[in-house]
């Protein structure tokens, strides 16, 4: 499992986990699960991977919600 900060919006980015065979690297866009905000998918942009040990000592406990999958070119219509 990898772990990846997403920017979602300008200024806004959030931690989620990604279980795909091939490691996300940073700037790739990537597919995001509907939210609280965002009834529907979405896309975002990795802007850095993230260490597990980091994963570890943050302080958000709750369970991370997984990148769906990479943006394809029928993601941007």
């Amino acid at each position: 499992m990898q772990y990846v900060r997403v920017e979602v919006s300008e200024g806004r980015a959030y931690t989620y986990k990604w279980e795909g065979d091939e490691p996300l690297v940073k700037d790739e866009q990537v597919v995001l699960p509907g939210n609280i905000v965002q009834d529907r998918e979405f896309t975002g942009r990795v802007i850095r991977i993230v260490s597990a040990e980091d994963v570890a000592n943050d302080k958000y406990q709750g369970e991370y919600k997984a990148v769906l999958r990479r943006v394809e070119d029928a993601d941007l219509l």
